[in-house]
């Protein structure tokens, strides 16, 4: 029928670092299948229809760490508000933009100089 068809990978590119990040975030006890079900929907919500209708169910990878901080505050609050948390209580959470919080504690692989 003409359809063209985007390949995506999601838990190795999106998945796992967003809920490794959350968890270190909320200093989580323990990680659930709740938390990776929480994962899971905040990728969802972040492929556009345009891409759905291509037939890719991952946002680009142009966007990986804007939707890996995503991911990493929506499991964060998950693991906080399910009282799992080593350093806060429920609703008690570290930044009012959990999003923002998140994105500001991402490693960043920058390097000084050449690499000649």
């Amino acid at each position: 029928d003409g359809r063209s068809f985007l390949p995506g990978q999601g838990n190795n590119a999106y998945i796992f670092p967003g809920v490794g990040l959350g968890s270190l975030v909320a200093g989580a006890t323990s990680l659930t299948d709740q938390d990776f079900y929480v994962a899971a929907a905040a990728l969802a919500e972040k492929v556009s229809p345009a891409r759905l209708a291509q037939g890719c169910c991952f946002p680009p990878l142009d966007d990986i760490r804007s939707v890996s901080a995503y991911i990493a505050a929506k499991v964060a609050v998950n693991v906080i508000d399910s009282g799992r948390s080593s350093k806060y209580p429920p609703s008690a959470y570290p930044a009012q933009d959990m999003q923002e919080h998140c994105l500001q504690l991402m490693y960043v692989p920058s390097y000084d100089g050449d690499s000649k």
